[in-house]
Parts: structure tokens; sequence; C-alpha cells
């Protein structure tokens, strides 16, 4: 079970691809905010979409640095994934995107960033090929297609360039990669110990692993909930309690419902507590409001607006399915 695992003793060597890299004293505020990670996807993707690659690289380098970190407590390179996954969505990439991607190569052949682009989108293609529709209505050709495509990606990101291949976005869709393909050379579980252990505060595998643990999926609410407890309690010297909540909140910002879950008030209280204290960004201070409209908890939902309304308000951190206005009605 995953929530039990034990992490296998890992060469951290690889890690020194940061030190490498030319040092870039301030990330350019045209298109990174670190006091919202949202907002700089949103500038990267526009600085992409206009070609400016010179821009996107240097941008794209210093998110990468090890030392960058968003006020909400997420690491840069979190940001330079969700850039490509929403460039690249799987499915809904348009196919004529490679053509973008390989200009970008061409006016810099030794991007790593636009060397990950190509793996991401084969990744994206595939899903084309899937479609949205339930495994029982995809036709076998689609199917073929669909791993054909997701055994390319692997390939491509197992003969990546070592600068890339030491980097947790890397990891990331060689995760993802490795849960969606079928004869893949690469074990999810072992891509994601790898993962947590080379880089434990880059939340993206833990959300990850979590999107194939619930029901749809074949897991259950128990092994979830078993995780998210195991995992909060492995990073607990570093994260203290906050991690519980944050994962968690991958896991309803997905979709599920609370009462179909295992989650529990008092402890996502005490963590939403240590989680807002560590990082007391406006991002998260939102989403805790939205925790407690969900729970229907009047006192802490109000303490929690209190902190950023009505000024700076963030939909991105609400829930579906609620909205401030809303809780604030049914919770007067």
């Amino acid at each position: 079970m995953l929530a039990l695992i034990v992490l296998p003793s890992i060469n951290l060597g690889a890690n020194a691809y940061i030190e490498n890299r030319s040092p870039i004293a301030n990330c350019s505020t045209e298109t990174v905010d670190s006091s919202d990670h949202d907002k700089t996807v949103l500038q990267l993707q526009r600085i992409y979409q206009s070609e400016k690659f010179e821009l996107l690289e240097s941008s794209l380098s210093c998110l990468l640095r090890p030392t960058f970190k968003f006020d909400s407590g997420r690491p840069g390179s979190s940001a330079i994934y969700d850039f490509f996954k929403r460039t690249m969505p799987g499915p809904g990439t348009d196919a004529a995107e490679i053509d973008r991607v390989r200009k970008w190569e061409k006016q810099n052949r030794k991007s790593i960033f636009a060397r990950f682009g190509k793996a991401r989108f084969e990744y994206s293609m595939a899903w084309n090929s899937r479609g949205k529709s339930f495994a029982q209505n995809v036709s076998e050709e689609s199917w073929k297609a669909f791993h054909a495509g997701l055994l390319r990606a692997e390939q491509d990101l197992l003969e990546a360039p070592d600068e890339l291949r030491n980097t947790p976005i890397w990891q990331h869709l060689l995760l993802a990669v490795s849960q969606d393909a079928m004869g893949a050379k690469s074990k999810p579980r072992v891509v994601f110990e790898e993962g947590i252990k080379r880089w434990p505060g880059y939340y993206g595998f833990y959300e990850n692993m979590l999107r194939r643990l619930v029901p749809k999926w074949g897991g259950s609410w128990k092994i979830v909930d078993e995780s998210i407890s195991t995992w909060s309690s492995q990073r607990a010297a570093t994260e203290g309690r906050s991690l519980y909540a944050r994962l968690y909140a991958s896991v309803l910002m997905e979709g599920a419902k609370l009462g179909q879950t295992l989650i529990q008030w008092p402890t996502t209280k005490a963590s939403l507590n240590d989680l807002t204290h560590r990082y007391p960004d406006n991002y998260n201070w939102n989403l805790a409001a939205s925790y407690a409209c969900l729970f229907h908890e009047a006192k802490s939902f109000k303490e929690y607006v209190s902190k950023f309304y009505p000024q700076r308000v963030m939909r991105s951190a609400w829930f579906k399915g609620s909205a401030l206005e809303g809780c604030m009605q049914r919770l007067q």
C-alpha cells in the first residue's frame, strides 16, 4: 500500500544540476510574481504565445532554482510544470502546437525547456487519441494510439540530457506517463519514491499520485487518507502539520465530495492554522476560508475571510461548487 511505503536510498548527487546553470540575480517581474503562482503561470503562457523565447528561457531558469519559492510555499518548478500542462493539456492540445515548440528549440538549441515541451506534446497528443470518454467507450484503435504515444513520450524523457533529467518537472512528467502507459519501462512507485526523496518539497508528486488512489481509479478513500496522513508525518520536520490540508485540497479540487472522503475538520483546522502561519499568503487564506465553508465552520470562516476580504479574493483557491458570496450568506 502506497501509504506505508519505505523509501529506498537514492543518490542525491544529481541535484548538482542547478549549480551548473548560470546564476540569475532576479526573475523578470514581467513574468514572475512570487506572490501569485497562477498569475505567473498565465504570464508564462502569454510570453510563450508571443514567442518571446529569450524572456521565457530566463524566467523558467529562474523559477527552476531550488531557492525560489512562492509565498504560498510552492516551489518555482511547480509553476513551470503547470505552464506546460495548461499550454498543452491532455486531451485538448492543438496538433500545430509542436510548430511553436520547434521554433523555440531552433532559437535555443540547448534549451532543456523546449526539449521538455516536445515530451509534454507527445503525452498530450496521446491523450488526444484516447479522448475523454469512459474506458469502455474508447475504441481499440484509440487505445493503441494512446499507449503508443505514451511510450514515445517516455522514450523522449529517458533519452533527455542529464540537465533535464535532473529536474523535478522531468520526474513529474515521467510519473504521469508511467501511471498511464501500458508497457512503460518506468514503474510509478519507483518514480514517485525517487521524486519525493530528491525533491521532497515538490508537492506535485504527491498530488499526481493521489489522482490514482481515488476509487474511480481502483483505489479507496481509506488509501487516500492513509497516504495523506503518512506523507504529512514524513514531512513534519519541515512542513509541520500543513501538508495534510494542502494535499486534501488537491483531492477536493479534482471534484471529490467532502462526504465521500475521510477528511476530519479538527485535523484540517490544525493543518490550516499551521499552513497559514508558515505561508501566510493570499491563496492560503482563501483556501482556508473555502475549507471552513465546506465544513460549515462559521467562526473559522469569518476569521480566515478577515485576512483577505474584500480586496484580495482569489477564485482559484475556492473548491468547485462553492463561492465566497454564497458561503458568506450561509455562515452569517
